[in-house]
């Protein structure tokens, strides 16, 4: 007798407890998870800036991403994103100090691209060979020179670029 009391009793403030979040959460169960998600990211924005204002390069490296896309629930601010890669290329990252010259070059400032980009490359980083002999082959920035854009070619091409790698065999073809 006991337990079936109990279990009515359970019963009943289920239903009740149903009722009464029904009545304060009349959202649908996808309005519910795009709140849920809209909080975690809220979150995850909010420790990963505190990791990057720490100095963790890539905390900034990814609030820098997240500025530049102007994708989860923040504004885009290249100005911003350009700020936190940034902090990140001046702790020798060589990802973002090429990301930090692409931008430079997007705003045609070519010669702080260069600068970027030799940092970047004296850690090996193949990209951005293969965009300083795309700079010399063009003369953005730098006076035309071709040879010099062949060999930064070839130094991206023994790094691994498949662009770099390409270029090179047109040009041992010919």
């Amino acid at each position: 007798m006991k337990f079936m009391i109990q279990t009515i009793l359970i019963m009943y403030l289920s239903l009740n407890a149903q009722n009464v979040f029904a009545e304060q959460c009349p959202q649908s169960n996808e309005n519910r998870t795009a709140a849920i998600i809209d909080g975690l990211i809220k979150l995850d924005l909010k420790l990963t800036k505190e990791c990057a204002e720490k100095g963790n390069v890539r905390a900034q490296k990814d609030l820098a991403i997240a500025y530049a896309s102007g994708r989860l629930r923040i504004a885009q601010d290249l100005d911003e994103a350009l700020k936190w890669e940034t902090k990140a290329a001046l702790q020798g990252d060589p990802e973002a100090q090429y990301d930090v010259g692409l931008s430079y070059s997007v705003r045609g400032n070519y010669q702080k691209a260069m600068e970027w980009y030799l940092k970047a490359s004296e850690q090996n980083y193949a990209q951005a060979q293969l965009y300083i002999g795309m700079l010399y082959a063009y003369g953005n920035g730098v006076p035309r020179d071709v040879d010099k854009a062949i060999y930064w070619y070839r130094k991206a091409a023994k790094n691994g670029n498949i662009s770099a790698q390409m270029v090179i065999a047109n040009i041992d073809q010919k």
